[in-house]
C-alpha cells in the first residue's frame, strides 16, 4: 500500500492500516512549507523554531536514545555493533578488532580493553503528544502580547516536536505523529526536513475527535513492527503515567517529557489570586504567605521527584521542560532523584 503526504506518493507502507485507529492521516493546508514555519510566519499558531546547531541536534539524537534505552535495560537487550553511539568499555578477547583497543584507557588500567559501541542503524521514533486543555497554560518564557502569554507550555511542546523532528532527520530516522486528548491527529512515518513541518502544523490544526491516552496507548504500541522510541510529550496532569503508558513501555523504548511551567512549581507574592486546578475547581488563595509559597514549592518538588521515581520503575526515560528555558536544554538534561 502506498501512502500520499501533501501531494508526493510513494511505495512505504502505510503502517497505520490495520490497526483499527479510525485516525486518519493529517492533511495540512501548509505542511510542507518550511518558509511558513522557520521564518515565524502564522505565528498565532506556530511558535518560532529553536534556533539549534547540527552539532547540538546531534548531541540530542545520542541522548534522546540513551534517555529512551537505558531505561528499558534488563528488559530488553540493546544491540551492539561498530556504528558511531559509544556503549562501554570492555576487557579485550579473542576474536576483537585491535582498531577497537582504547590504547590509553589499556595503559591507565594496566589490562587491554576494547570499545564497544551501539549500533548505528535509523530508528523508528514515534512523538506521541497530549493535546489537554491543561497545556493551554504558562506564562514562562512568554510575553503579555506575543501570543502566547497564559498557553507557554503548548508552545514549548510545538517547539520540542519540531526540535525532535528535526533532529531525527539529521540522524536518518523515521518519525510519526499520534496526538490525544482534546483533539487528535496522525502523521505516519517519514524520513526528512519536511516531516518536522507537518508534525507542527497536525498539532497546530488537529481536527480529530477526542482520544484519551488509555485509548491511543494500545494503538501507539502496534503502529510500528519492530522495536522504536516512543517520546511522550505531556505535563501528565490528566492520567496515571504508569498504568496509561504500559502497552508503550512494553514493546518499545520510552522516553517521558514531562512540560512544566514555573508557576505550577512555586508561586511569587503576589496576595490574593483566584486559581483553577485540571478539574475546574476555582479557590482563592493568599500568595503573601510565606509559608503557603514554601508548602507550595515543597509539593512540587515531591510532584517531580514522584514522577521521575515512578517512571524509573516502570522502564521509561524522563526529562523535564521548564517553559522559561529552550527545550533543547531541557531535553539534554538528566533529572536528578534528589
Amino acid at each position: 500500500m502506498s501512502v500520499e503526504i501533501d501531494g508526493e506518493r510513494g511505495g512505504r507502507r502505510d503502517e497505520t492500516a490495520g490497526t483499527g485507529s479510525g485516525l486518519k492521516p493529517h492533511d495540512s493546508s501548509y505542511a510542507g512549507n518550511e518558509l511558513a514555519y522557520s521564518e515565524g510566519g502564522r505565528n498565532d499558531v506556530l511558535p518560532p523554531a529553536v534556533p539549534v546547531s547540527r552539532r547540538l541536534l546531534a548531541r540530542l539524537v545520542l541522548n534522546a536514545r540513551r534517555a529512551a534505552g537505558s531505561a528499558s535495560e534488563g528488559r530488553v537487550a540493546r544491540r551492539r555493533g561498530q556504528g558511531a553511539e559509544f556503549d562501554e568499555l570492555r576487557p579485550y578477547g579473542p576474536g576483537d578488532d585491535v582498531r577497537r583497543i582504547a590504547w590509553r584507557h589499556s595503559a591507565l588500567r594496566g589490562r587491554t580493553l576494547v570499545k564497544n559501541f551501539l549500533e548505528d542503524a535509523a530508528r523508528d521514533v514515534w512523538l506521541a503528544a497530549d493535546d489537554s486543555p491543561s497545556l493551554r497554560f504558562g506564562i514562562g518564557g512568554a510575553t503579555d502580547g506575543d501570543g502566547w502569554f497564559g498557553r507557554a507550555k503548548w508552545r514549548s511542546l510545538l517547539q520540542t516536536a519540531v526540535l525532535l523532528a528535526r533532529a531525527a532527520a539529521l540522524a536518518g530516522d523515521r518519525i510519526g505523529l499520534v496526538s490525544f486528548g482534546a483533539r487528535s491527529a496522525l502523521v505516519p512515518l517519514a524520513r526528512g526536513p519536511r516531516q518536522a513541518v507537518r508534525i507542527a502544523t497536525a498539532l497546530a490544526e488537529a481536527a480529530g475527535p477526542p482520544r484519551g491516552i488509555e485509548e491511543v496507548a494500545p494503538l501507539v504500541a502496534r503502529l510500528s513492527r519492530r522495536r522504536s522510541i516512543v517520546v511522550v510529550l505531556s505535563d501528565f496532569l490528566t492520567f496515571k503515567p504508569a498504568p496509561a503508558l504500559a502497552p508503550i513501555v512494553a514493546r518499545h523504548e520510552t522516553l517521558a517529557v514531562r512540560i512544566v511551567d514555573p508557576l505550577e512549581e512555586e508561586l511569587p507574592d503576589a496576595g490574593l489570586i483566584r486559581v483553577t486546578d485540571s478539574g475546574g475547581a476555582e479557590r482563592i488563595v493568599d500568595t503573601s504567605s510565606t509559608a503557603f509559597r514554601a508548602a507550595y514549592a515543597k509539593a512540587g518538588r515531591a510532584r517531580r521527584r514522584n514522577f521521575s521515581r515512578e517512571m524509573a520503575s516502570v522502564g521509561t526515560g524522563v526529562r523535564f521542560l521548564r517553559t522559561d528555558e529552550s527545550p533543547l536544554a531541557g531535553l539534554l538534561r538528566a533529572p536528578a532523584l534528589d
